[in-house]
């Protein structure tokens, strides 16, 4: 499985990438090491807000890809469930649900 996810920063804006093991990927993000995008560590993540789930690799870096094009007002009616992705109506990816985001912020 591979994940594509969208951090909140500390500023109010948003950050979207993807990762085999997203909970690791997130706390190196957090941790704001050498490892983490030069992004995150410039703008310091608040929380996670959302993670979608794929099957393929191929399938989960065109979802990042489609989310970075997106202006930040679709983002955020991404973000708020009004605006679905091409990939999600076709099964190839599906949104974690928020209570998954939330059980894990003891990670963090």
């Amino acid at each position: 499985m591979y994940y594509v996810y969208i951090l909140r920063c500390r500023d109010g804006t948003l950050y979207c990438g993807t990762a085999a093991d997203w909970e690791k990927r997130i706390r190196t993000h957090f941790t704001g090491d050498a490892r983490a995008a030069r992004y995150t560590r410039a703008h310091p993540p608040l929380r996670p807000e959302a993670v979608w789930e794929c099957a393929e690799k191929g399938d989960a870096l065109r979802l990042e890809y489609r989310i970075k094009q997106l202006s930040r007002p679709e983002k955020l009616a991404l973000l708020a469930g009004e605006r679905p992705l091409r990939e999600e109506e076709a099964g190839l990816c599906s949104r974690l649900p928020q209570s998954a985001l939330v059980s894990r912020d003891a990670l963090w």
